[in-house]
Protein backbone atom coordinates (compact mmCIF):
# COMPACT_ATOMS: atom_id res chain seq x y z
CA UNK A 1 0.00 0.00 0.00
CA UNK A 2 1.37 3.41 -0.98
CA UNK A 3 1.20 5.72 2.00
CA UNK A 4 2.96 8.69 0.40
CA UNK A 5 0.98 11.89 0.61
CA UNK A 6 0.59 13.83 -2.63
CA UNK A 7 1.23 17.51 -2.18
CA UNK A 8 -1.76 19.35 -3.75
CA UNK A 9 0.49 22.10 -5.15
CA UNK A 10 2.77 19.56 -6.83
CA UNK A 11 -0.27 17.69 -8.16
CA UNK A 12 -1.68 20.92 -9.58
CA UNK A 13 1.65 21.78 -11.23
CA UNK A 14 1.93 18.31 -12.75
CA UNK A 15 -1.64 18.51 -14.07
CA UNK A 16 -0.92 21.91 -15.62
CA UNK A 17 2.31 20.62 -17.15
CA UNK A 18 0.46 17.67 -18.69
CA UNK A 19 -2.31 19.87 -20.16
CA UNK A 20 0.23 22.40 -21.47
CA UNK A 21 2.39 19.71 -23.10
CA UNK A 22 -0.65 18.03 -24.67
CA UNK A 23 -1.72 21.38 -26.15
CA UNK A 24 1.52 21.33 -28.18
CA UNK A 25 1.42 17.60 -28.94
CA UNK A 26 4.41 17.17 -26.58
CA UNK A 27 6.64 19.09 -29.02
CA UNK A 28 9.31 20.75 -26.84
CA UNK A 29 10.30 23.21 -29.56
CA UNK A 30 6.70 24.40 -29.95
CA UNK A 31 6.38 24.82 -26.18
CA UNK A 32 9.61 26.80 -26.09
CA UNK A 33 8.40 29.07 -28.92
CA UNK A 34 5.16 29.67 -27.00
CA UNK A 35 7.04 30.56 -23.82
CA UNK A 36 9.30 32.96 -25.74
CA UNK A 37 6.27 34.58 -27.40
CA UNK A 38 4.63 35.02 -23.98
CA UNK A 39 7.80 36.62 -22.65
CA UNK A 40 7.93 39.05 -25.56
CA UNK A 41 4.24 39.92 -25.22
CA UNK A 42 4.52 40.55 -21.47
CA UNK A 43 6.56 43.71 -21.98
CA UNK A 44 8.83 42.76 -19.09
CA UNK A 45 12.57 43.04 -19.36
CA UNK A 46 14.31 39.68 -19.15
CA UNK A 47 17.99 39.17 -18.43
CA UNK A 48 19.67 37.10 -21.09
CA UNK A 49 22.99 35.65 -20.07
CA UNK A 50 25.46 34.53 -22.72
CA UNK A 51 25.21 30.84 -23.50
CA UNK A 52 27.83 28.60 -21.99
CA UNK A 53 29.71 26.43 -24.43
CA UNK A 54 28.98 22.76 -24.03
CA UNK A 55 31.62 20.12 -24.62
CA UNK A 56 31.70 19.42 -28.34
CA UNK A 57 30.04 22.72 -29.20
CA UNK A 58 31.13 24.01 -32.59
CA UNK A 59 33.29 27.04 -31.98
CA UNK A 60 36.42 28.71 -33.39
CA UNK A 61 38.44 26.68 -30.88
CA UNK A 62 36.81 23.41 -31.94
CA UNK A 63 35.55 23.76 -35.55
CA UNK A 64 35.27 20.04 -36.31
CA UNK A 65 32.95 19.15 -33.46
CA UNK A 66 29.34 18.34 -34.24
CA UNK A 67 26.76 18.69 -31.47
CA UNK A 68 24.60 15.60 -30.98
CA UNK A 69 21.50 17.49 -32.11
CA UNK A 70 22.85 17.48 -35.67
CA UNK A 71 22.33 13.73 -35.95
CA UNK A 72 18.54 13.83 -35.92
CA UNK A 73 18.22 16.26 -38.86
CA UNK A 74 20.27 13.77 -40.91
CA UNK A 75 17.70 11.07 -40.12
CA UNK A 76 14.81 13.39 -41.00
CA UNK A 77 16.42 14.41 -44.31
CA UNK A 78 17.01 10.78 -45.26
CA UNK A 79 13.42 9.82 -44.45
CA UNK A 80 12.12 12.78 -46.45
CA UNK A 81 14.07 11.53 -49.48
CA UNK A 82 13.09 7.89 -49.01
CA UNK A 83 9.40 8.38 -48.24
CA UNK A 84 8.35 11.74 -49.70
CA UNK A 85 10.65 12.93 -52.47
CA UNK A 86 11.18 9.47 -53.97
CA UNK A 87 8.12 7.59 -52.81
CA UNK A 88 8.89 4.65 -55.12
CA UNK A 89 12.45 4.19 -53.84
CA UNK A 90 11.52 1.70 -51.11
CA UNK A 91 9.27 -1.25 -51.85
CA UNK A 92 6.30 -1.99 -49.59
CA UNK A 93 8.25 -4.94 -48.22
CA UNK A 94 11.23 -2.69 -47.35
CA UNK A 95 8.91 -0.19 -45.64
CA UNK A 96 7.31 -3.03 -43.69
CA UNK A 97 10.77 -4.20 -42.58
CA UNK A 98 11.57 -0.71 -41.31
CA UNK A 99 8.47 -0.81 -39.08
CA UNK A 100 9.66 -4.03 -37.44
CA UNK A 101 11.80 -3.43 -34.36
CA UNK A 102 13.45 -6.88 -34.61
CA UNK A 103 14.49 -6.23 -38.21
CA UNK A 104 15.84 -2.78 -37.30
CA UNK A 105 17.81 -4.26 -34.43
CA UNK A 106 19.14 -7.48 -35.99
CA UNK A 107 19.47 -6.63 -39.69
CA UNK A 108 20.27 -2.93 -39.52
CA UNK A 109 21.98 -2.88 -36.09
CA UNK A 110 19.96 0.17 -35.08
CA UNK A 111 19.71 0.83 -31.37
CA UNK A 112 16.42 2.70 -30.94
CA UNK A 113 14.97 1.18 -27.76
CA UNK A 114 12.92 -1.65 -29.22
CA UNK A 115 11.11 0.49 -31.76
CA UNK A 116 10.86 0.23 -35.50
CA UNK A 117 12.45 3.04 -37.48
CA UNK A 118 9.03 3.73 -39.03
CA UNK A 119 5.45 3.46 -37.78
CA UNK A 120 2.35 3.62 -39.93
CA UNK A 121 0.29 6.76 -39.33
CA UNK A 122 -2.84 4.78 -38.53
CA UNK A 123 -0.96 3.18 -35.59
CA UNK A 124 -0.31 6.61 -34.07
CA UNK A 125 2.82 8.21 -32.63
CA UNK A 126 2.39 7.10 -29.04
CA UNK A 127 3.37 3.91 -27.31
CA UNK A 128 2.02 3.43 -23.77
CA UNK A 129 0.99 7.07 -23.66
CA UNK A 130 4.34 8.50 -24.76
CA UNK A 131 5.15 10.04 -28.13
CA UNK A 132 7.97 7.89 -29.52
CA UNK A 133 7.78 9.14 -33.10
CA UNK A 134 8.19 12.63 -34.55
CA UNK A 135 4.91 14.33 -35.37
CA UNK A 136 6.02 15.04 -38.95
CA UNK A 137 4.64 12.59 -41.46
CA UNK A 138 6.75 11.07 -44.18
CA UNK A 139 4.84 9.25 -46.89
CA UNK A 140 2.29 7.63 -44.60
CA UNK A 141 4.72 6.99 -41.76
CA UNK A 142 6.01 8.52 -38.57
CA UNK A 143 9.77 8.28 -37.92
CA UNK A 144 11.22 7.18 -34.59
CA UNK A 145 12.34 10.08 -32.37
CA UNK A 146 14.12 7.99 -29.73
CA UNK A 147 17.74 8.48 -30.81
CA UNK A 148 19.81 8.36 -27.65
CA UNK A 149 22.95 10.48 -27.78
CA UNK A 150 25.20 7.66 -26.56
CA UNK A 151 24.14 5.58 -29.57
CA UNK A 152 24.34 8.28 -32.27
CA UNK A 153 27.69 7.07 -33.62
CA UNK A 154 26.62 3.42 -33.91
CA UNK A 155 23.27 4.41 -35.42
CA UNK A 156 24.98 6.76 -37.90
CA UNK A 157 27.24 3.88 -38.96
CA UNK A 158 24.20 1.62 -39.39
CA UNK A 159 22.30 4.20 -41.43
CA UNK A 160 25.39 4.84 -43.57
CA UNK A 161 25.57 1.09 -44.37
CA UNK A 162 21.83 1.11 -45.11
CA UNK A 163 22.16 4.04 -47.54
CA UNK A 164 25.26 2.56 -49.20
CA UNK A 165 23.33 -0.71 -49.66
CA UNK A 166 20.47 1.19 -51.30
CA UNK A 167 22.93 2.90 -53.67
CA UNK A 168 24.31 -0.50 -54.73
CA UNK A 169 20.89 -2.14 -55.12
CA UNK A 170 19.12 0.84 -56.70
CA UNK A 171 21.65 2.72 -58.85
CA UNK A 172 18.84 4.71 -60.49
CA UNK A 173 18.44 6.54 -57.16
CA UNK A 174 22.16 6.94 -56.45
CA UNK A 175 22.22 10.67 -57.18
CA UNK A 176 19.54 11.28 -54.53
CA UNK A 177 21.14 8.95 -51.97
CA UNK A 178 24.84 9.82 -52.20
CA UNK A 179 24.46 13.19 -50.42
CA UNK A 180 22.90 11.35 -47.46
CA UNK A 181 25.77 8.86 -47.36
CA UNK A 182 28.22 11.77 -47.43
CA UNK A 183 26.34 13.57 -44.65
CA UNK A 184 26.60 10.49 -42.40
CA UNK A 185 30.32 10.15 -43.26
CA UNK A 186 30.89 13.81 -42.38
CA UNK A 187 29.01 13.35 -39.12
CA UNK A 188 31.11 10.30 -38.22
CA UNK A 189 34.34 12.08 -39.17
CA UNK A 190 33.41 15.01 -36.94
CA UNK A 191 32.52 12.63 -34.08
CA UNK A 192 35.94 10.98 -34.36
CA UNK A 193 37.63 14.40 -34.17
CA UNK A 194 35.96 15.00 -30.82
CA UNK A 195 37.58 11.96 -29.21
Amino acid sequence: MDTRRTDPIIAELRAFRQVYAARFDYDVEAMFRDIRARQEASGREYVRLPARRAAGDRSPENPGAVPHQEFQPLVRALMRTLLDDRANLLSESEKRDLTDNEYCKSEMSLDIVNLGLLRRIEEGREIKGHGRYWKDRYGGFYVCSQWWRDHHRANAESLLRFVEGLVRRKPEHAAALRPHAQAFRDYLRAKSLRR
